[in-house]
């Protein structure tokens, strides 16, 4: 994968940078996969590389960065609307879209990222097949939520937990094929546990 290759080839960014950046966006394929459709330091498009493993990528970054400090200022899955927009093989249901963007912000804050930051709220109108908005924008005047904006609310809503939170464990198990389940445990501060 062309962008781990160049981040080691970078090397070190102490002295220049304190938190590194990603965009990552889900391109058809789901929120794990890494992949890009320009290869680094070539002019024109290189091959659609898929199923790259995106915790690698992360790695390799924060591997670079001081402290291991990284941010998602970019990500998203560019979703189609019907009788608006016709799929082509890098969109997603608007269904599938609210469930990758939730996805996509556990995934990285498993892997360690401190912030992460989805494109867009509003569809761009001026800007034809760029559908990565929370909220439909076809006209300028008319809005129309998608399900990803109410996805995002409710887990807003479900996290919103002012207060101080005293870690204590709660033992629990997961059973059955636990091959790609990645899983983080909350605790709320009326001692709820949110599992993740």
């Amino acid at each position: 994968y062309r962008c781990i290759e160049a981040s080691t080839l970078l090397g070190s960014f102490a002295g220049i940078a304190d938190v590194a950046n990603l965009h990552h966006y889900t391109d058809g394929s789901r929120p794990t996969y890494a992949h890009r459709q320009v290869t680094i330091g070539v002019a024109t498009s290189g091959t659609n590389i898929r199923n790259t493993d995106l915790a690698a990528l992360v790695s390799a970054i924060q591997a670079n960065t001081p402290g291991g400090r990284m941010w998602v200022t970019e990500t998203g899955s560019r979703c189609y609307d019907p009788g608006f927009s016709g799929p082509n093989a890098s969109d997603v249901d608007q269904t599938t879209s609210a469930k990758y963007i939730i996805r996509l912000i556990f995934e990285f804050y498993n892997m360690g990222v401190e912030k992460t930051f989805h494109f867009e709220l509003a569809d761009a109108i001026d800007v034809g097949g760029q559908e990565y908005g929370l909220i439909q924008n076809r006209t300028g005047a008319v809005m129309i939520p998608r399900p990803s904006y109410y996805s995002m609310q409710r887990t807003i809503a479900l996290f919103d937990d002012p207060g101080v939170i005293t870690a204590t464990p709660l033992p629990y198990a997961l059973t059955g094929n636990l091959s790609d389940v990645h899983h983080k445990m909350f605790r709320k501060v009326d001692g709820t546990y949110l599992l993740a």
